[in-house]
């Protein structure tokens, strides 16, 4: 096997063997909890609430784990190493639980994840489209980059040059529209449904099982902004409605309207069956 070259947070290994090696020092956290999300959706709120617990170690879209899952020609036993690795309790020995946030196009290697990881819990978490699309754009998300296009294309199996030519509305929309295709069609493979406009009841309602007791600091997490704690969270839906331009608004409508009506067509289906007959 060629050398894989890769680092894990502290610690380095270049083959098989190495990997094994550190797997066998021990003591192992498996993994208990994966998040897949559509991006800008509260994703890192939910995981800065679960974090809260000590007893949880919870990484935030690790690049080490999230990378291997498209090396389509590392074997199944060297991926699974990977995601282990990252459950080596330190000395303290204070956690208990390994819980991963994906970065958001790990939804296209769900059914990877899934057979790799069958009995880990996994939550799914989205929000209405149209700010989603205005928050990627305006703050520009990392797939937007042109060095990426050859990249996501051979992840959606799709043509670079069909790509490249869409202006970069389009392009987001088209994204995030191909991701909730993807929740939609395995929604009943996650345990745990959460959708923004529900926050912070059902994101409460969701962690409590993760963290034994309420703890202290939920209130202040939950009124910081995720990913800048300096500053008091303001409710951004209709700033980031009003700041779509046409063009935004009609990549939404072409790209994601369809997807969005299959995904909550799959969990109205979802809540039905659950729903106990009268």
């Amino acid at each position: 096997m060629a050398p894989l070259l890769r680092t894990l947070g502290q610690v380095s290994y270049s083959k098989l063997e190495e990997l094994e090696q550190i797997l066998s020092v021990g003591p192992l956290l498996e993994p208990a909890l994966f998040i897949f999300h559509i991006s800008r959706c509260g994703s890192t709120l939910t995981a800065r609430a679960l974090s809260l617990n000590p007893a949880n170690r919870v990484f935030n879209e690790p690049t080490v784990i999230s990378q291997p899952l498209f090396w389509d020609k590392l074997p199944s036993e060297v991926q699974s190493h990977v995601f282990r690795c990252h459950g080596l309790v330190p000395e303290s020995g204070r956690e208990q639980r390994l819980i991963i946030k994906f970065a958001p196009f790990a939804l296209f290697r769900l059914p990877r994840i899934l057979e790799l990881f069958p009995n880990v819990e996994k939550w799914f978490v989205f929000r209405d489209p149209l700010p989603v699309l205005v928050s990627n754009l305006l703050r520009k998300a990392s797939f937007l980059d042109p060095k990426r296009t050859e990249e996501i294309a051979w992840t959606l199996g799709e043509d670079p040059a069909d790509l490249s030519a869409m202006r970069e509305p389009a392009f987001a929309a088209h994204i995030l529209g191909r991701q909730a295709e993807v929740a939609a069609r395995h929604l009943n493979e996650f345990d745990r449904v959460l959708n923004y406009r529900d926050f912070p009841g059902t994101l409460i309602d969701g962690c409590q099982q993760w963290w034994d007791e309420v703890p202290p600091g939920v209130e202040h997490t939950l009124s910081r902004y995720a990913k800048d704690t300096s500053r008091p969270f303001v409710p951004d839906e209709e700033s980031k409605i009003q700041a779509a331009t046409e063009e935004m608004r009609s990549a939404c409508s072409e790209y994601c309207d369809s997807a969005w009506q299959m995904l909550e067509s799959a969990i109205r289906e979802r809540l039905r069956i659950a729903r106990p007959a009268p």
